[in-house]
């Protein structure tokens, strides 16, 4: 997908957003509520065993490291067992130096079309995030889902 289609994609979500904010009208893109009807009737067992095939391993979605850490323990009386890539803050400040100038190309429209493409693909992942949220803060299932998938993510799109 090149950078013509991503904002063709999101013209429309990007529009309705930007008039919310203009009018200070109240706007949600991401349902609240964890359906099947609504993400697809596999969606929430799916995204279960995603979090319970994480249980006890290493989280290497984020990347690689020399150094892992994690010792959560699910408010629900079980161990996660989950370990993250520990990087140096120098690490990360190199490699988002590295980024700024591609990021600095474009155009604040453009900016906003991959941002909103971000939150797109990882709305994809509202009830695995849901478990995750579940079983590091103590909050029910439903709360979870909507306060770390379409509350947070409709708070990112007001930011773009």
């Amino acid at each position: 997908m090149n950078l013509a289609d991503i904002r063709a994609a999101h013209q429309a979500t990007l529009d309705a957003a930007i008039k919310a904010n203009a009018e200070r009208t109240f706007h949600a893109h991401w349902p609240e509520a964890p359906s099947g009807k609504i993400y697809g009737e596999t969606a929430n067992d799916e995204a279960l065993a995603r979090f319970q095939s994480q249980l006890n391993n290493r989280f290497e979605r984020l990347g690689d490291s020399e150094t892992w850490m994690g010792e959560e323990i699910s408010p629900y009386g079980f161990s996660l067992g989950i370990t993250y890539p520990a990087l140096d803050v120098e690490t990360l400040v190199s490699r988002a130096s590295a980024a700024q100038t591609a990021w600095q190309s474009l155009t604040p429209l453009d900016r906003a079309a991959v941002l909103v493409e971000a939150l797109e693909r990882g709305a994809k992942a509202f009830f695995e995030i849901g478990y995750a949220t579940q079983h590091t803060t103590g909050q029910g299932f439903v709360m979870a889902f909507q306060a770390s998938g379409p509350h947070a993510f409709d708070r990112a799109l007001e930011a773009t």
